[in-house]
């Protein structure tokens, strides 16, 4: 089968379940099939990776296909930074300003679906483990020190009793 491949995305009228249509060319034939998203809303859902961060699913023109929060895809919304996407490629570094917040933006593009997988991504989602994980050290860290301390106070009282 060869030829170009056409896709196109849109929300049934009556369940809301996101859909794509997907059509190819072959040498005397044309394949159409219509495939529910239904699955991909339900594991972009799913993900959890902080209470402000966002996933999300794209298609060509920056339409959502999938989104943490559904209605930005029942409402047919765009993401206002698509056009910028190259950048943020380019950039690792570069955060954003998303739904009011300071955001870090991950974009990966899905070649042969022109579709983009984005996540933004909240400074404090982002660094509430490493936070967590800093905290574990110094307390596992005191308890050493305080237990060492005791062990060399209680050797240091006994060997003063041999001492004398």
């Amino acid at each position: 089968m060869k030829g170009k491949c056409g896709r196109k995305f849109f929300l049934n009228l009556n369940s809301q379940n996101p859909l794509v249509a997907i059509s190819a060319k072959g040498n005397d034939e044309i394949i159409v099939g219509i495939l529910s998203l239904t699955e991909l809303s339900d594991l972009i859902q799913q993900i959890d990776l902080g209470e402000n961060s966002v996933v999300a699913i794209t298609d060509s023109s920056g339409t959502y296909i999938a989104h943490t929060n559904f209605n930005r895809v029942a409402e047919r919304d765009k993401d206002l930074l698509f056009k910028q996407f190259d950048d943020f490629v380019d950039n690792e570094s570069m955060t954003v300003k998303y739904l009011g917040e300071e955001m870090m933006p991950n974009v990966v593009f899905v070649a042969d679906s022109n579709w983009a997988v984005i996540i933004y991504q909240s400074f404090e989602d982002l660094t509430n483990p490493i936070r967590r994980l800093i905290y574990a050290i110094v307390v596992v860290s005191a308890v050493v020190l305080v237990l060492s301390l005791l062990l060399s106070i209680r050797k240091v009282k006994k060997d003063c009793c041999y001492i004398r």
